[in-house]
């Protein structure tokens, strides 16, 4: 439901007057491809979308949001003056199950643990991982092999 054929992305004005942090890219963002994601992204006003493993610089729009800080693996959000820092993470094997293009992805434990650290040192103290691997297995096996989440959300959490 990302499009319309008048143009209007009615869950971009859902997420906007949500008010929503950050959002956390998975598998489905893309199944339209690209550059759906991209006018999606650029409907929602200036919320943040998050995965610390996508590399998205061999698609010239989202690098362009990317650059922008529109897309990025972690943002810093500001509740009852605390820092929290959201990380996302996309399923590994994308390619296999939708339609990113050029977009790329790393290992995630590797990733996201590199956001950890890098927000940890900036002085945020509580960190959030949202994360979109598939299966409720992979989210669990992911947070195992994290060190500094204070808590987990997951989407996509599909037992196969």
């Amino acid at each position: 439901s990302l499009d319309n054929p008048d143009g209007t992305f009615y869950d971009a004005l859902v997420y906007t007057a949500a008010d929503f942090d950050a959002i956390t890219i998975g598998n489905h963002e893309f199944d339209l491809g690209p550059g759906v994601l991209a006018d999606f992204i650029e409907a929602t006003g200036d919320i943040p979308f998050v995965s610390a493993n996508l590399d998205v610089s061999g698609e010239p729009r989202l690098a362009a949001l990317e650059a922008e800080g529109r897309i990025a693996g972690s943002t810093v959000v500001e509740k009852a003056g605390r820092q929290i820092g959201v990380v996302g993470a996309t399923y590994e094997d994308l390619a296999s199950i939708s339609s990113p293009g050029r977009v790329t992805t790393s290992e995630a434990a590797k990733a996201v643990q590199a956001e950890i650290d890098a927000l940890t040192a900036d002085g945020v103290d509580i960190i959030i991982l949202s994360s979109h691997l598939q299966t409720i297995a992979s989210d669990v096996e992911l947070i195992g092999e994290l060190s500094g989440v204070d808590a987990a959300i997951a989407g996509g959490g599909v037992e196969r």
